[in-house]
Formats: C-alpha cells, structure tokens, sequence
C-alpha cells in the first residue's frame, strides 16, 4: 500500500468511525499514521467521564476493524480546556476541530 493510499484508508476510517461518537467536550480530533500504526488523539475540554471513554473506545474498535491486525491502533484521550492552545505532534493531522471563538 502506498503512503498516500495509507492517508486516504486512515483519515476515511478515523472520521468514519467518529460519525455519532463526537459530543460537545471533544475539542478536536489529531491523527497520525506509519505503515504499522495509528495514534489518534481525543483532545477533551474538561474532565474525561466514563461516557466519553467508552464512544471513543467504540470508535477504537471500528477502527481497528478496518485495517489488517498487524496495524496497531493506538487512541490516547487527552484534557486540555479551552481557552488553552492545543499542541500539534509531529506529524499528525486534524480530522475533527470544535468551533471555538
């Protein structure tokens, strides 16, 4: 697969699987990939409940459903409030960013 068919399959996935998983505290959605791996990263305004951990963990499950099992799918929830920048890793990639003004 090449890298650019690898960003198409990742970011369709990550959004796809995000459809109804979303609610008001997610802040943004950040992404990254390699051949063997995807990090995706919630980023939360306010306190992580078990409600929010368990959609993302839904969406997790979806994901990795959609690639072959030697991809390793990797979701890390993450607080930051908002007025508070959100810091781009490496790499990654905004799938989902909150409205914010």
């Amino acid at each position: 697969m090449t890298s650019t068919d690898m960003r198409v399959r990742v970011l369709l996935s990550v959004q796809r699987t995000l459809l109804g998983h979303i609610g008001t505290a997610v802040r943004a959605i950040m992404c990254r990939w390699t051949k063997d791996e995807i990090h995706v990263r919630a980023v939360f305004d306010g306190e992580i409940n078990d409600e929010h951990a368990e959609a993302i963990s839904e969406a997790e499950t979806e994901i990795i459903a959609d690639f072959p099992s030697q991809v390793a799918v990797c979701f890390k929830l993450e607080r930051c409030d908002y007025p508070a920048l959100i810091q781009h890793e490496i790499d990654e990639v905004a799938v989902f960013r909150r409205m914010e003004k």
